[in-house]
């Protein structure tokens, strides 16, 4: 599922950068009760009869925040670029999350956010490969890829 290393910048490896370790494309997806809850998860291809297409798509994330990095707003960058690293969603979207610390919490401890990014109404010109991507403070921290075909569905 085309996915990049997470970025290897000091200031992540010392917990100041969330980290993602989920971040799948959805046919639907919702959080309940602090887990996610994910349907048709993972695909990597997407067959459309004609172009261009446009479609609802939703992201099943997890976000690792660390215990520093709790009670203020983190904001995110989610984009969708082209195989040729052009930007599709014009403004990106900017999801923000504030995680703060239950008393229960161990000191130091990292939390699990689970998230859902829905992104409504994509719009899919050629066929070829696109992927989302999801930055905090400019650097990439999160990327699937999918492939675009058109013909009939299998």
């Amino acid at each position: 599922m085309g996915r990049t290393p997470l970025p290897t910048a000091y200031h992540v490896w010392m917990g100041t950068v969330p980290r993602v370790d989920c971040f799948l494309i959805a046919d639907s997806a919702q959080v309940a009760d602090g887990k996610l809850y994910v349907l048709g998860g993972g695909w990597e291809r997407l067959t459309v009869q004609q172009l261009p297409a446009t479609r609802a798509v939703e992201i099943a994330t997890r976000i690792i925040v660390a215990w520093t990095e709790t009670n203020r707003p983190l904001k995110f960058e989610l984009q969708l670029v082209t195989e040729d690293g052009e930007a599709l969603l014009s403004p990106a979207a900017t999801p923000s999350v504030t995680v703060g610390r239950p008393v229960h919490l161990r000191e130091g401890s990292d939390q699990a956010i689970p998230l859902v990014l829905k992104v409504n109404g994509v719009s899919l010109k050629q066929a070829g490969r696109y992927a989302f991507t999801l930055s905090y403070d400019g650097e990439e921290v999160a990327r699937t890829a999918f492939e675009v075909v058109v013909g009939k569905r299998r």
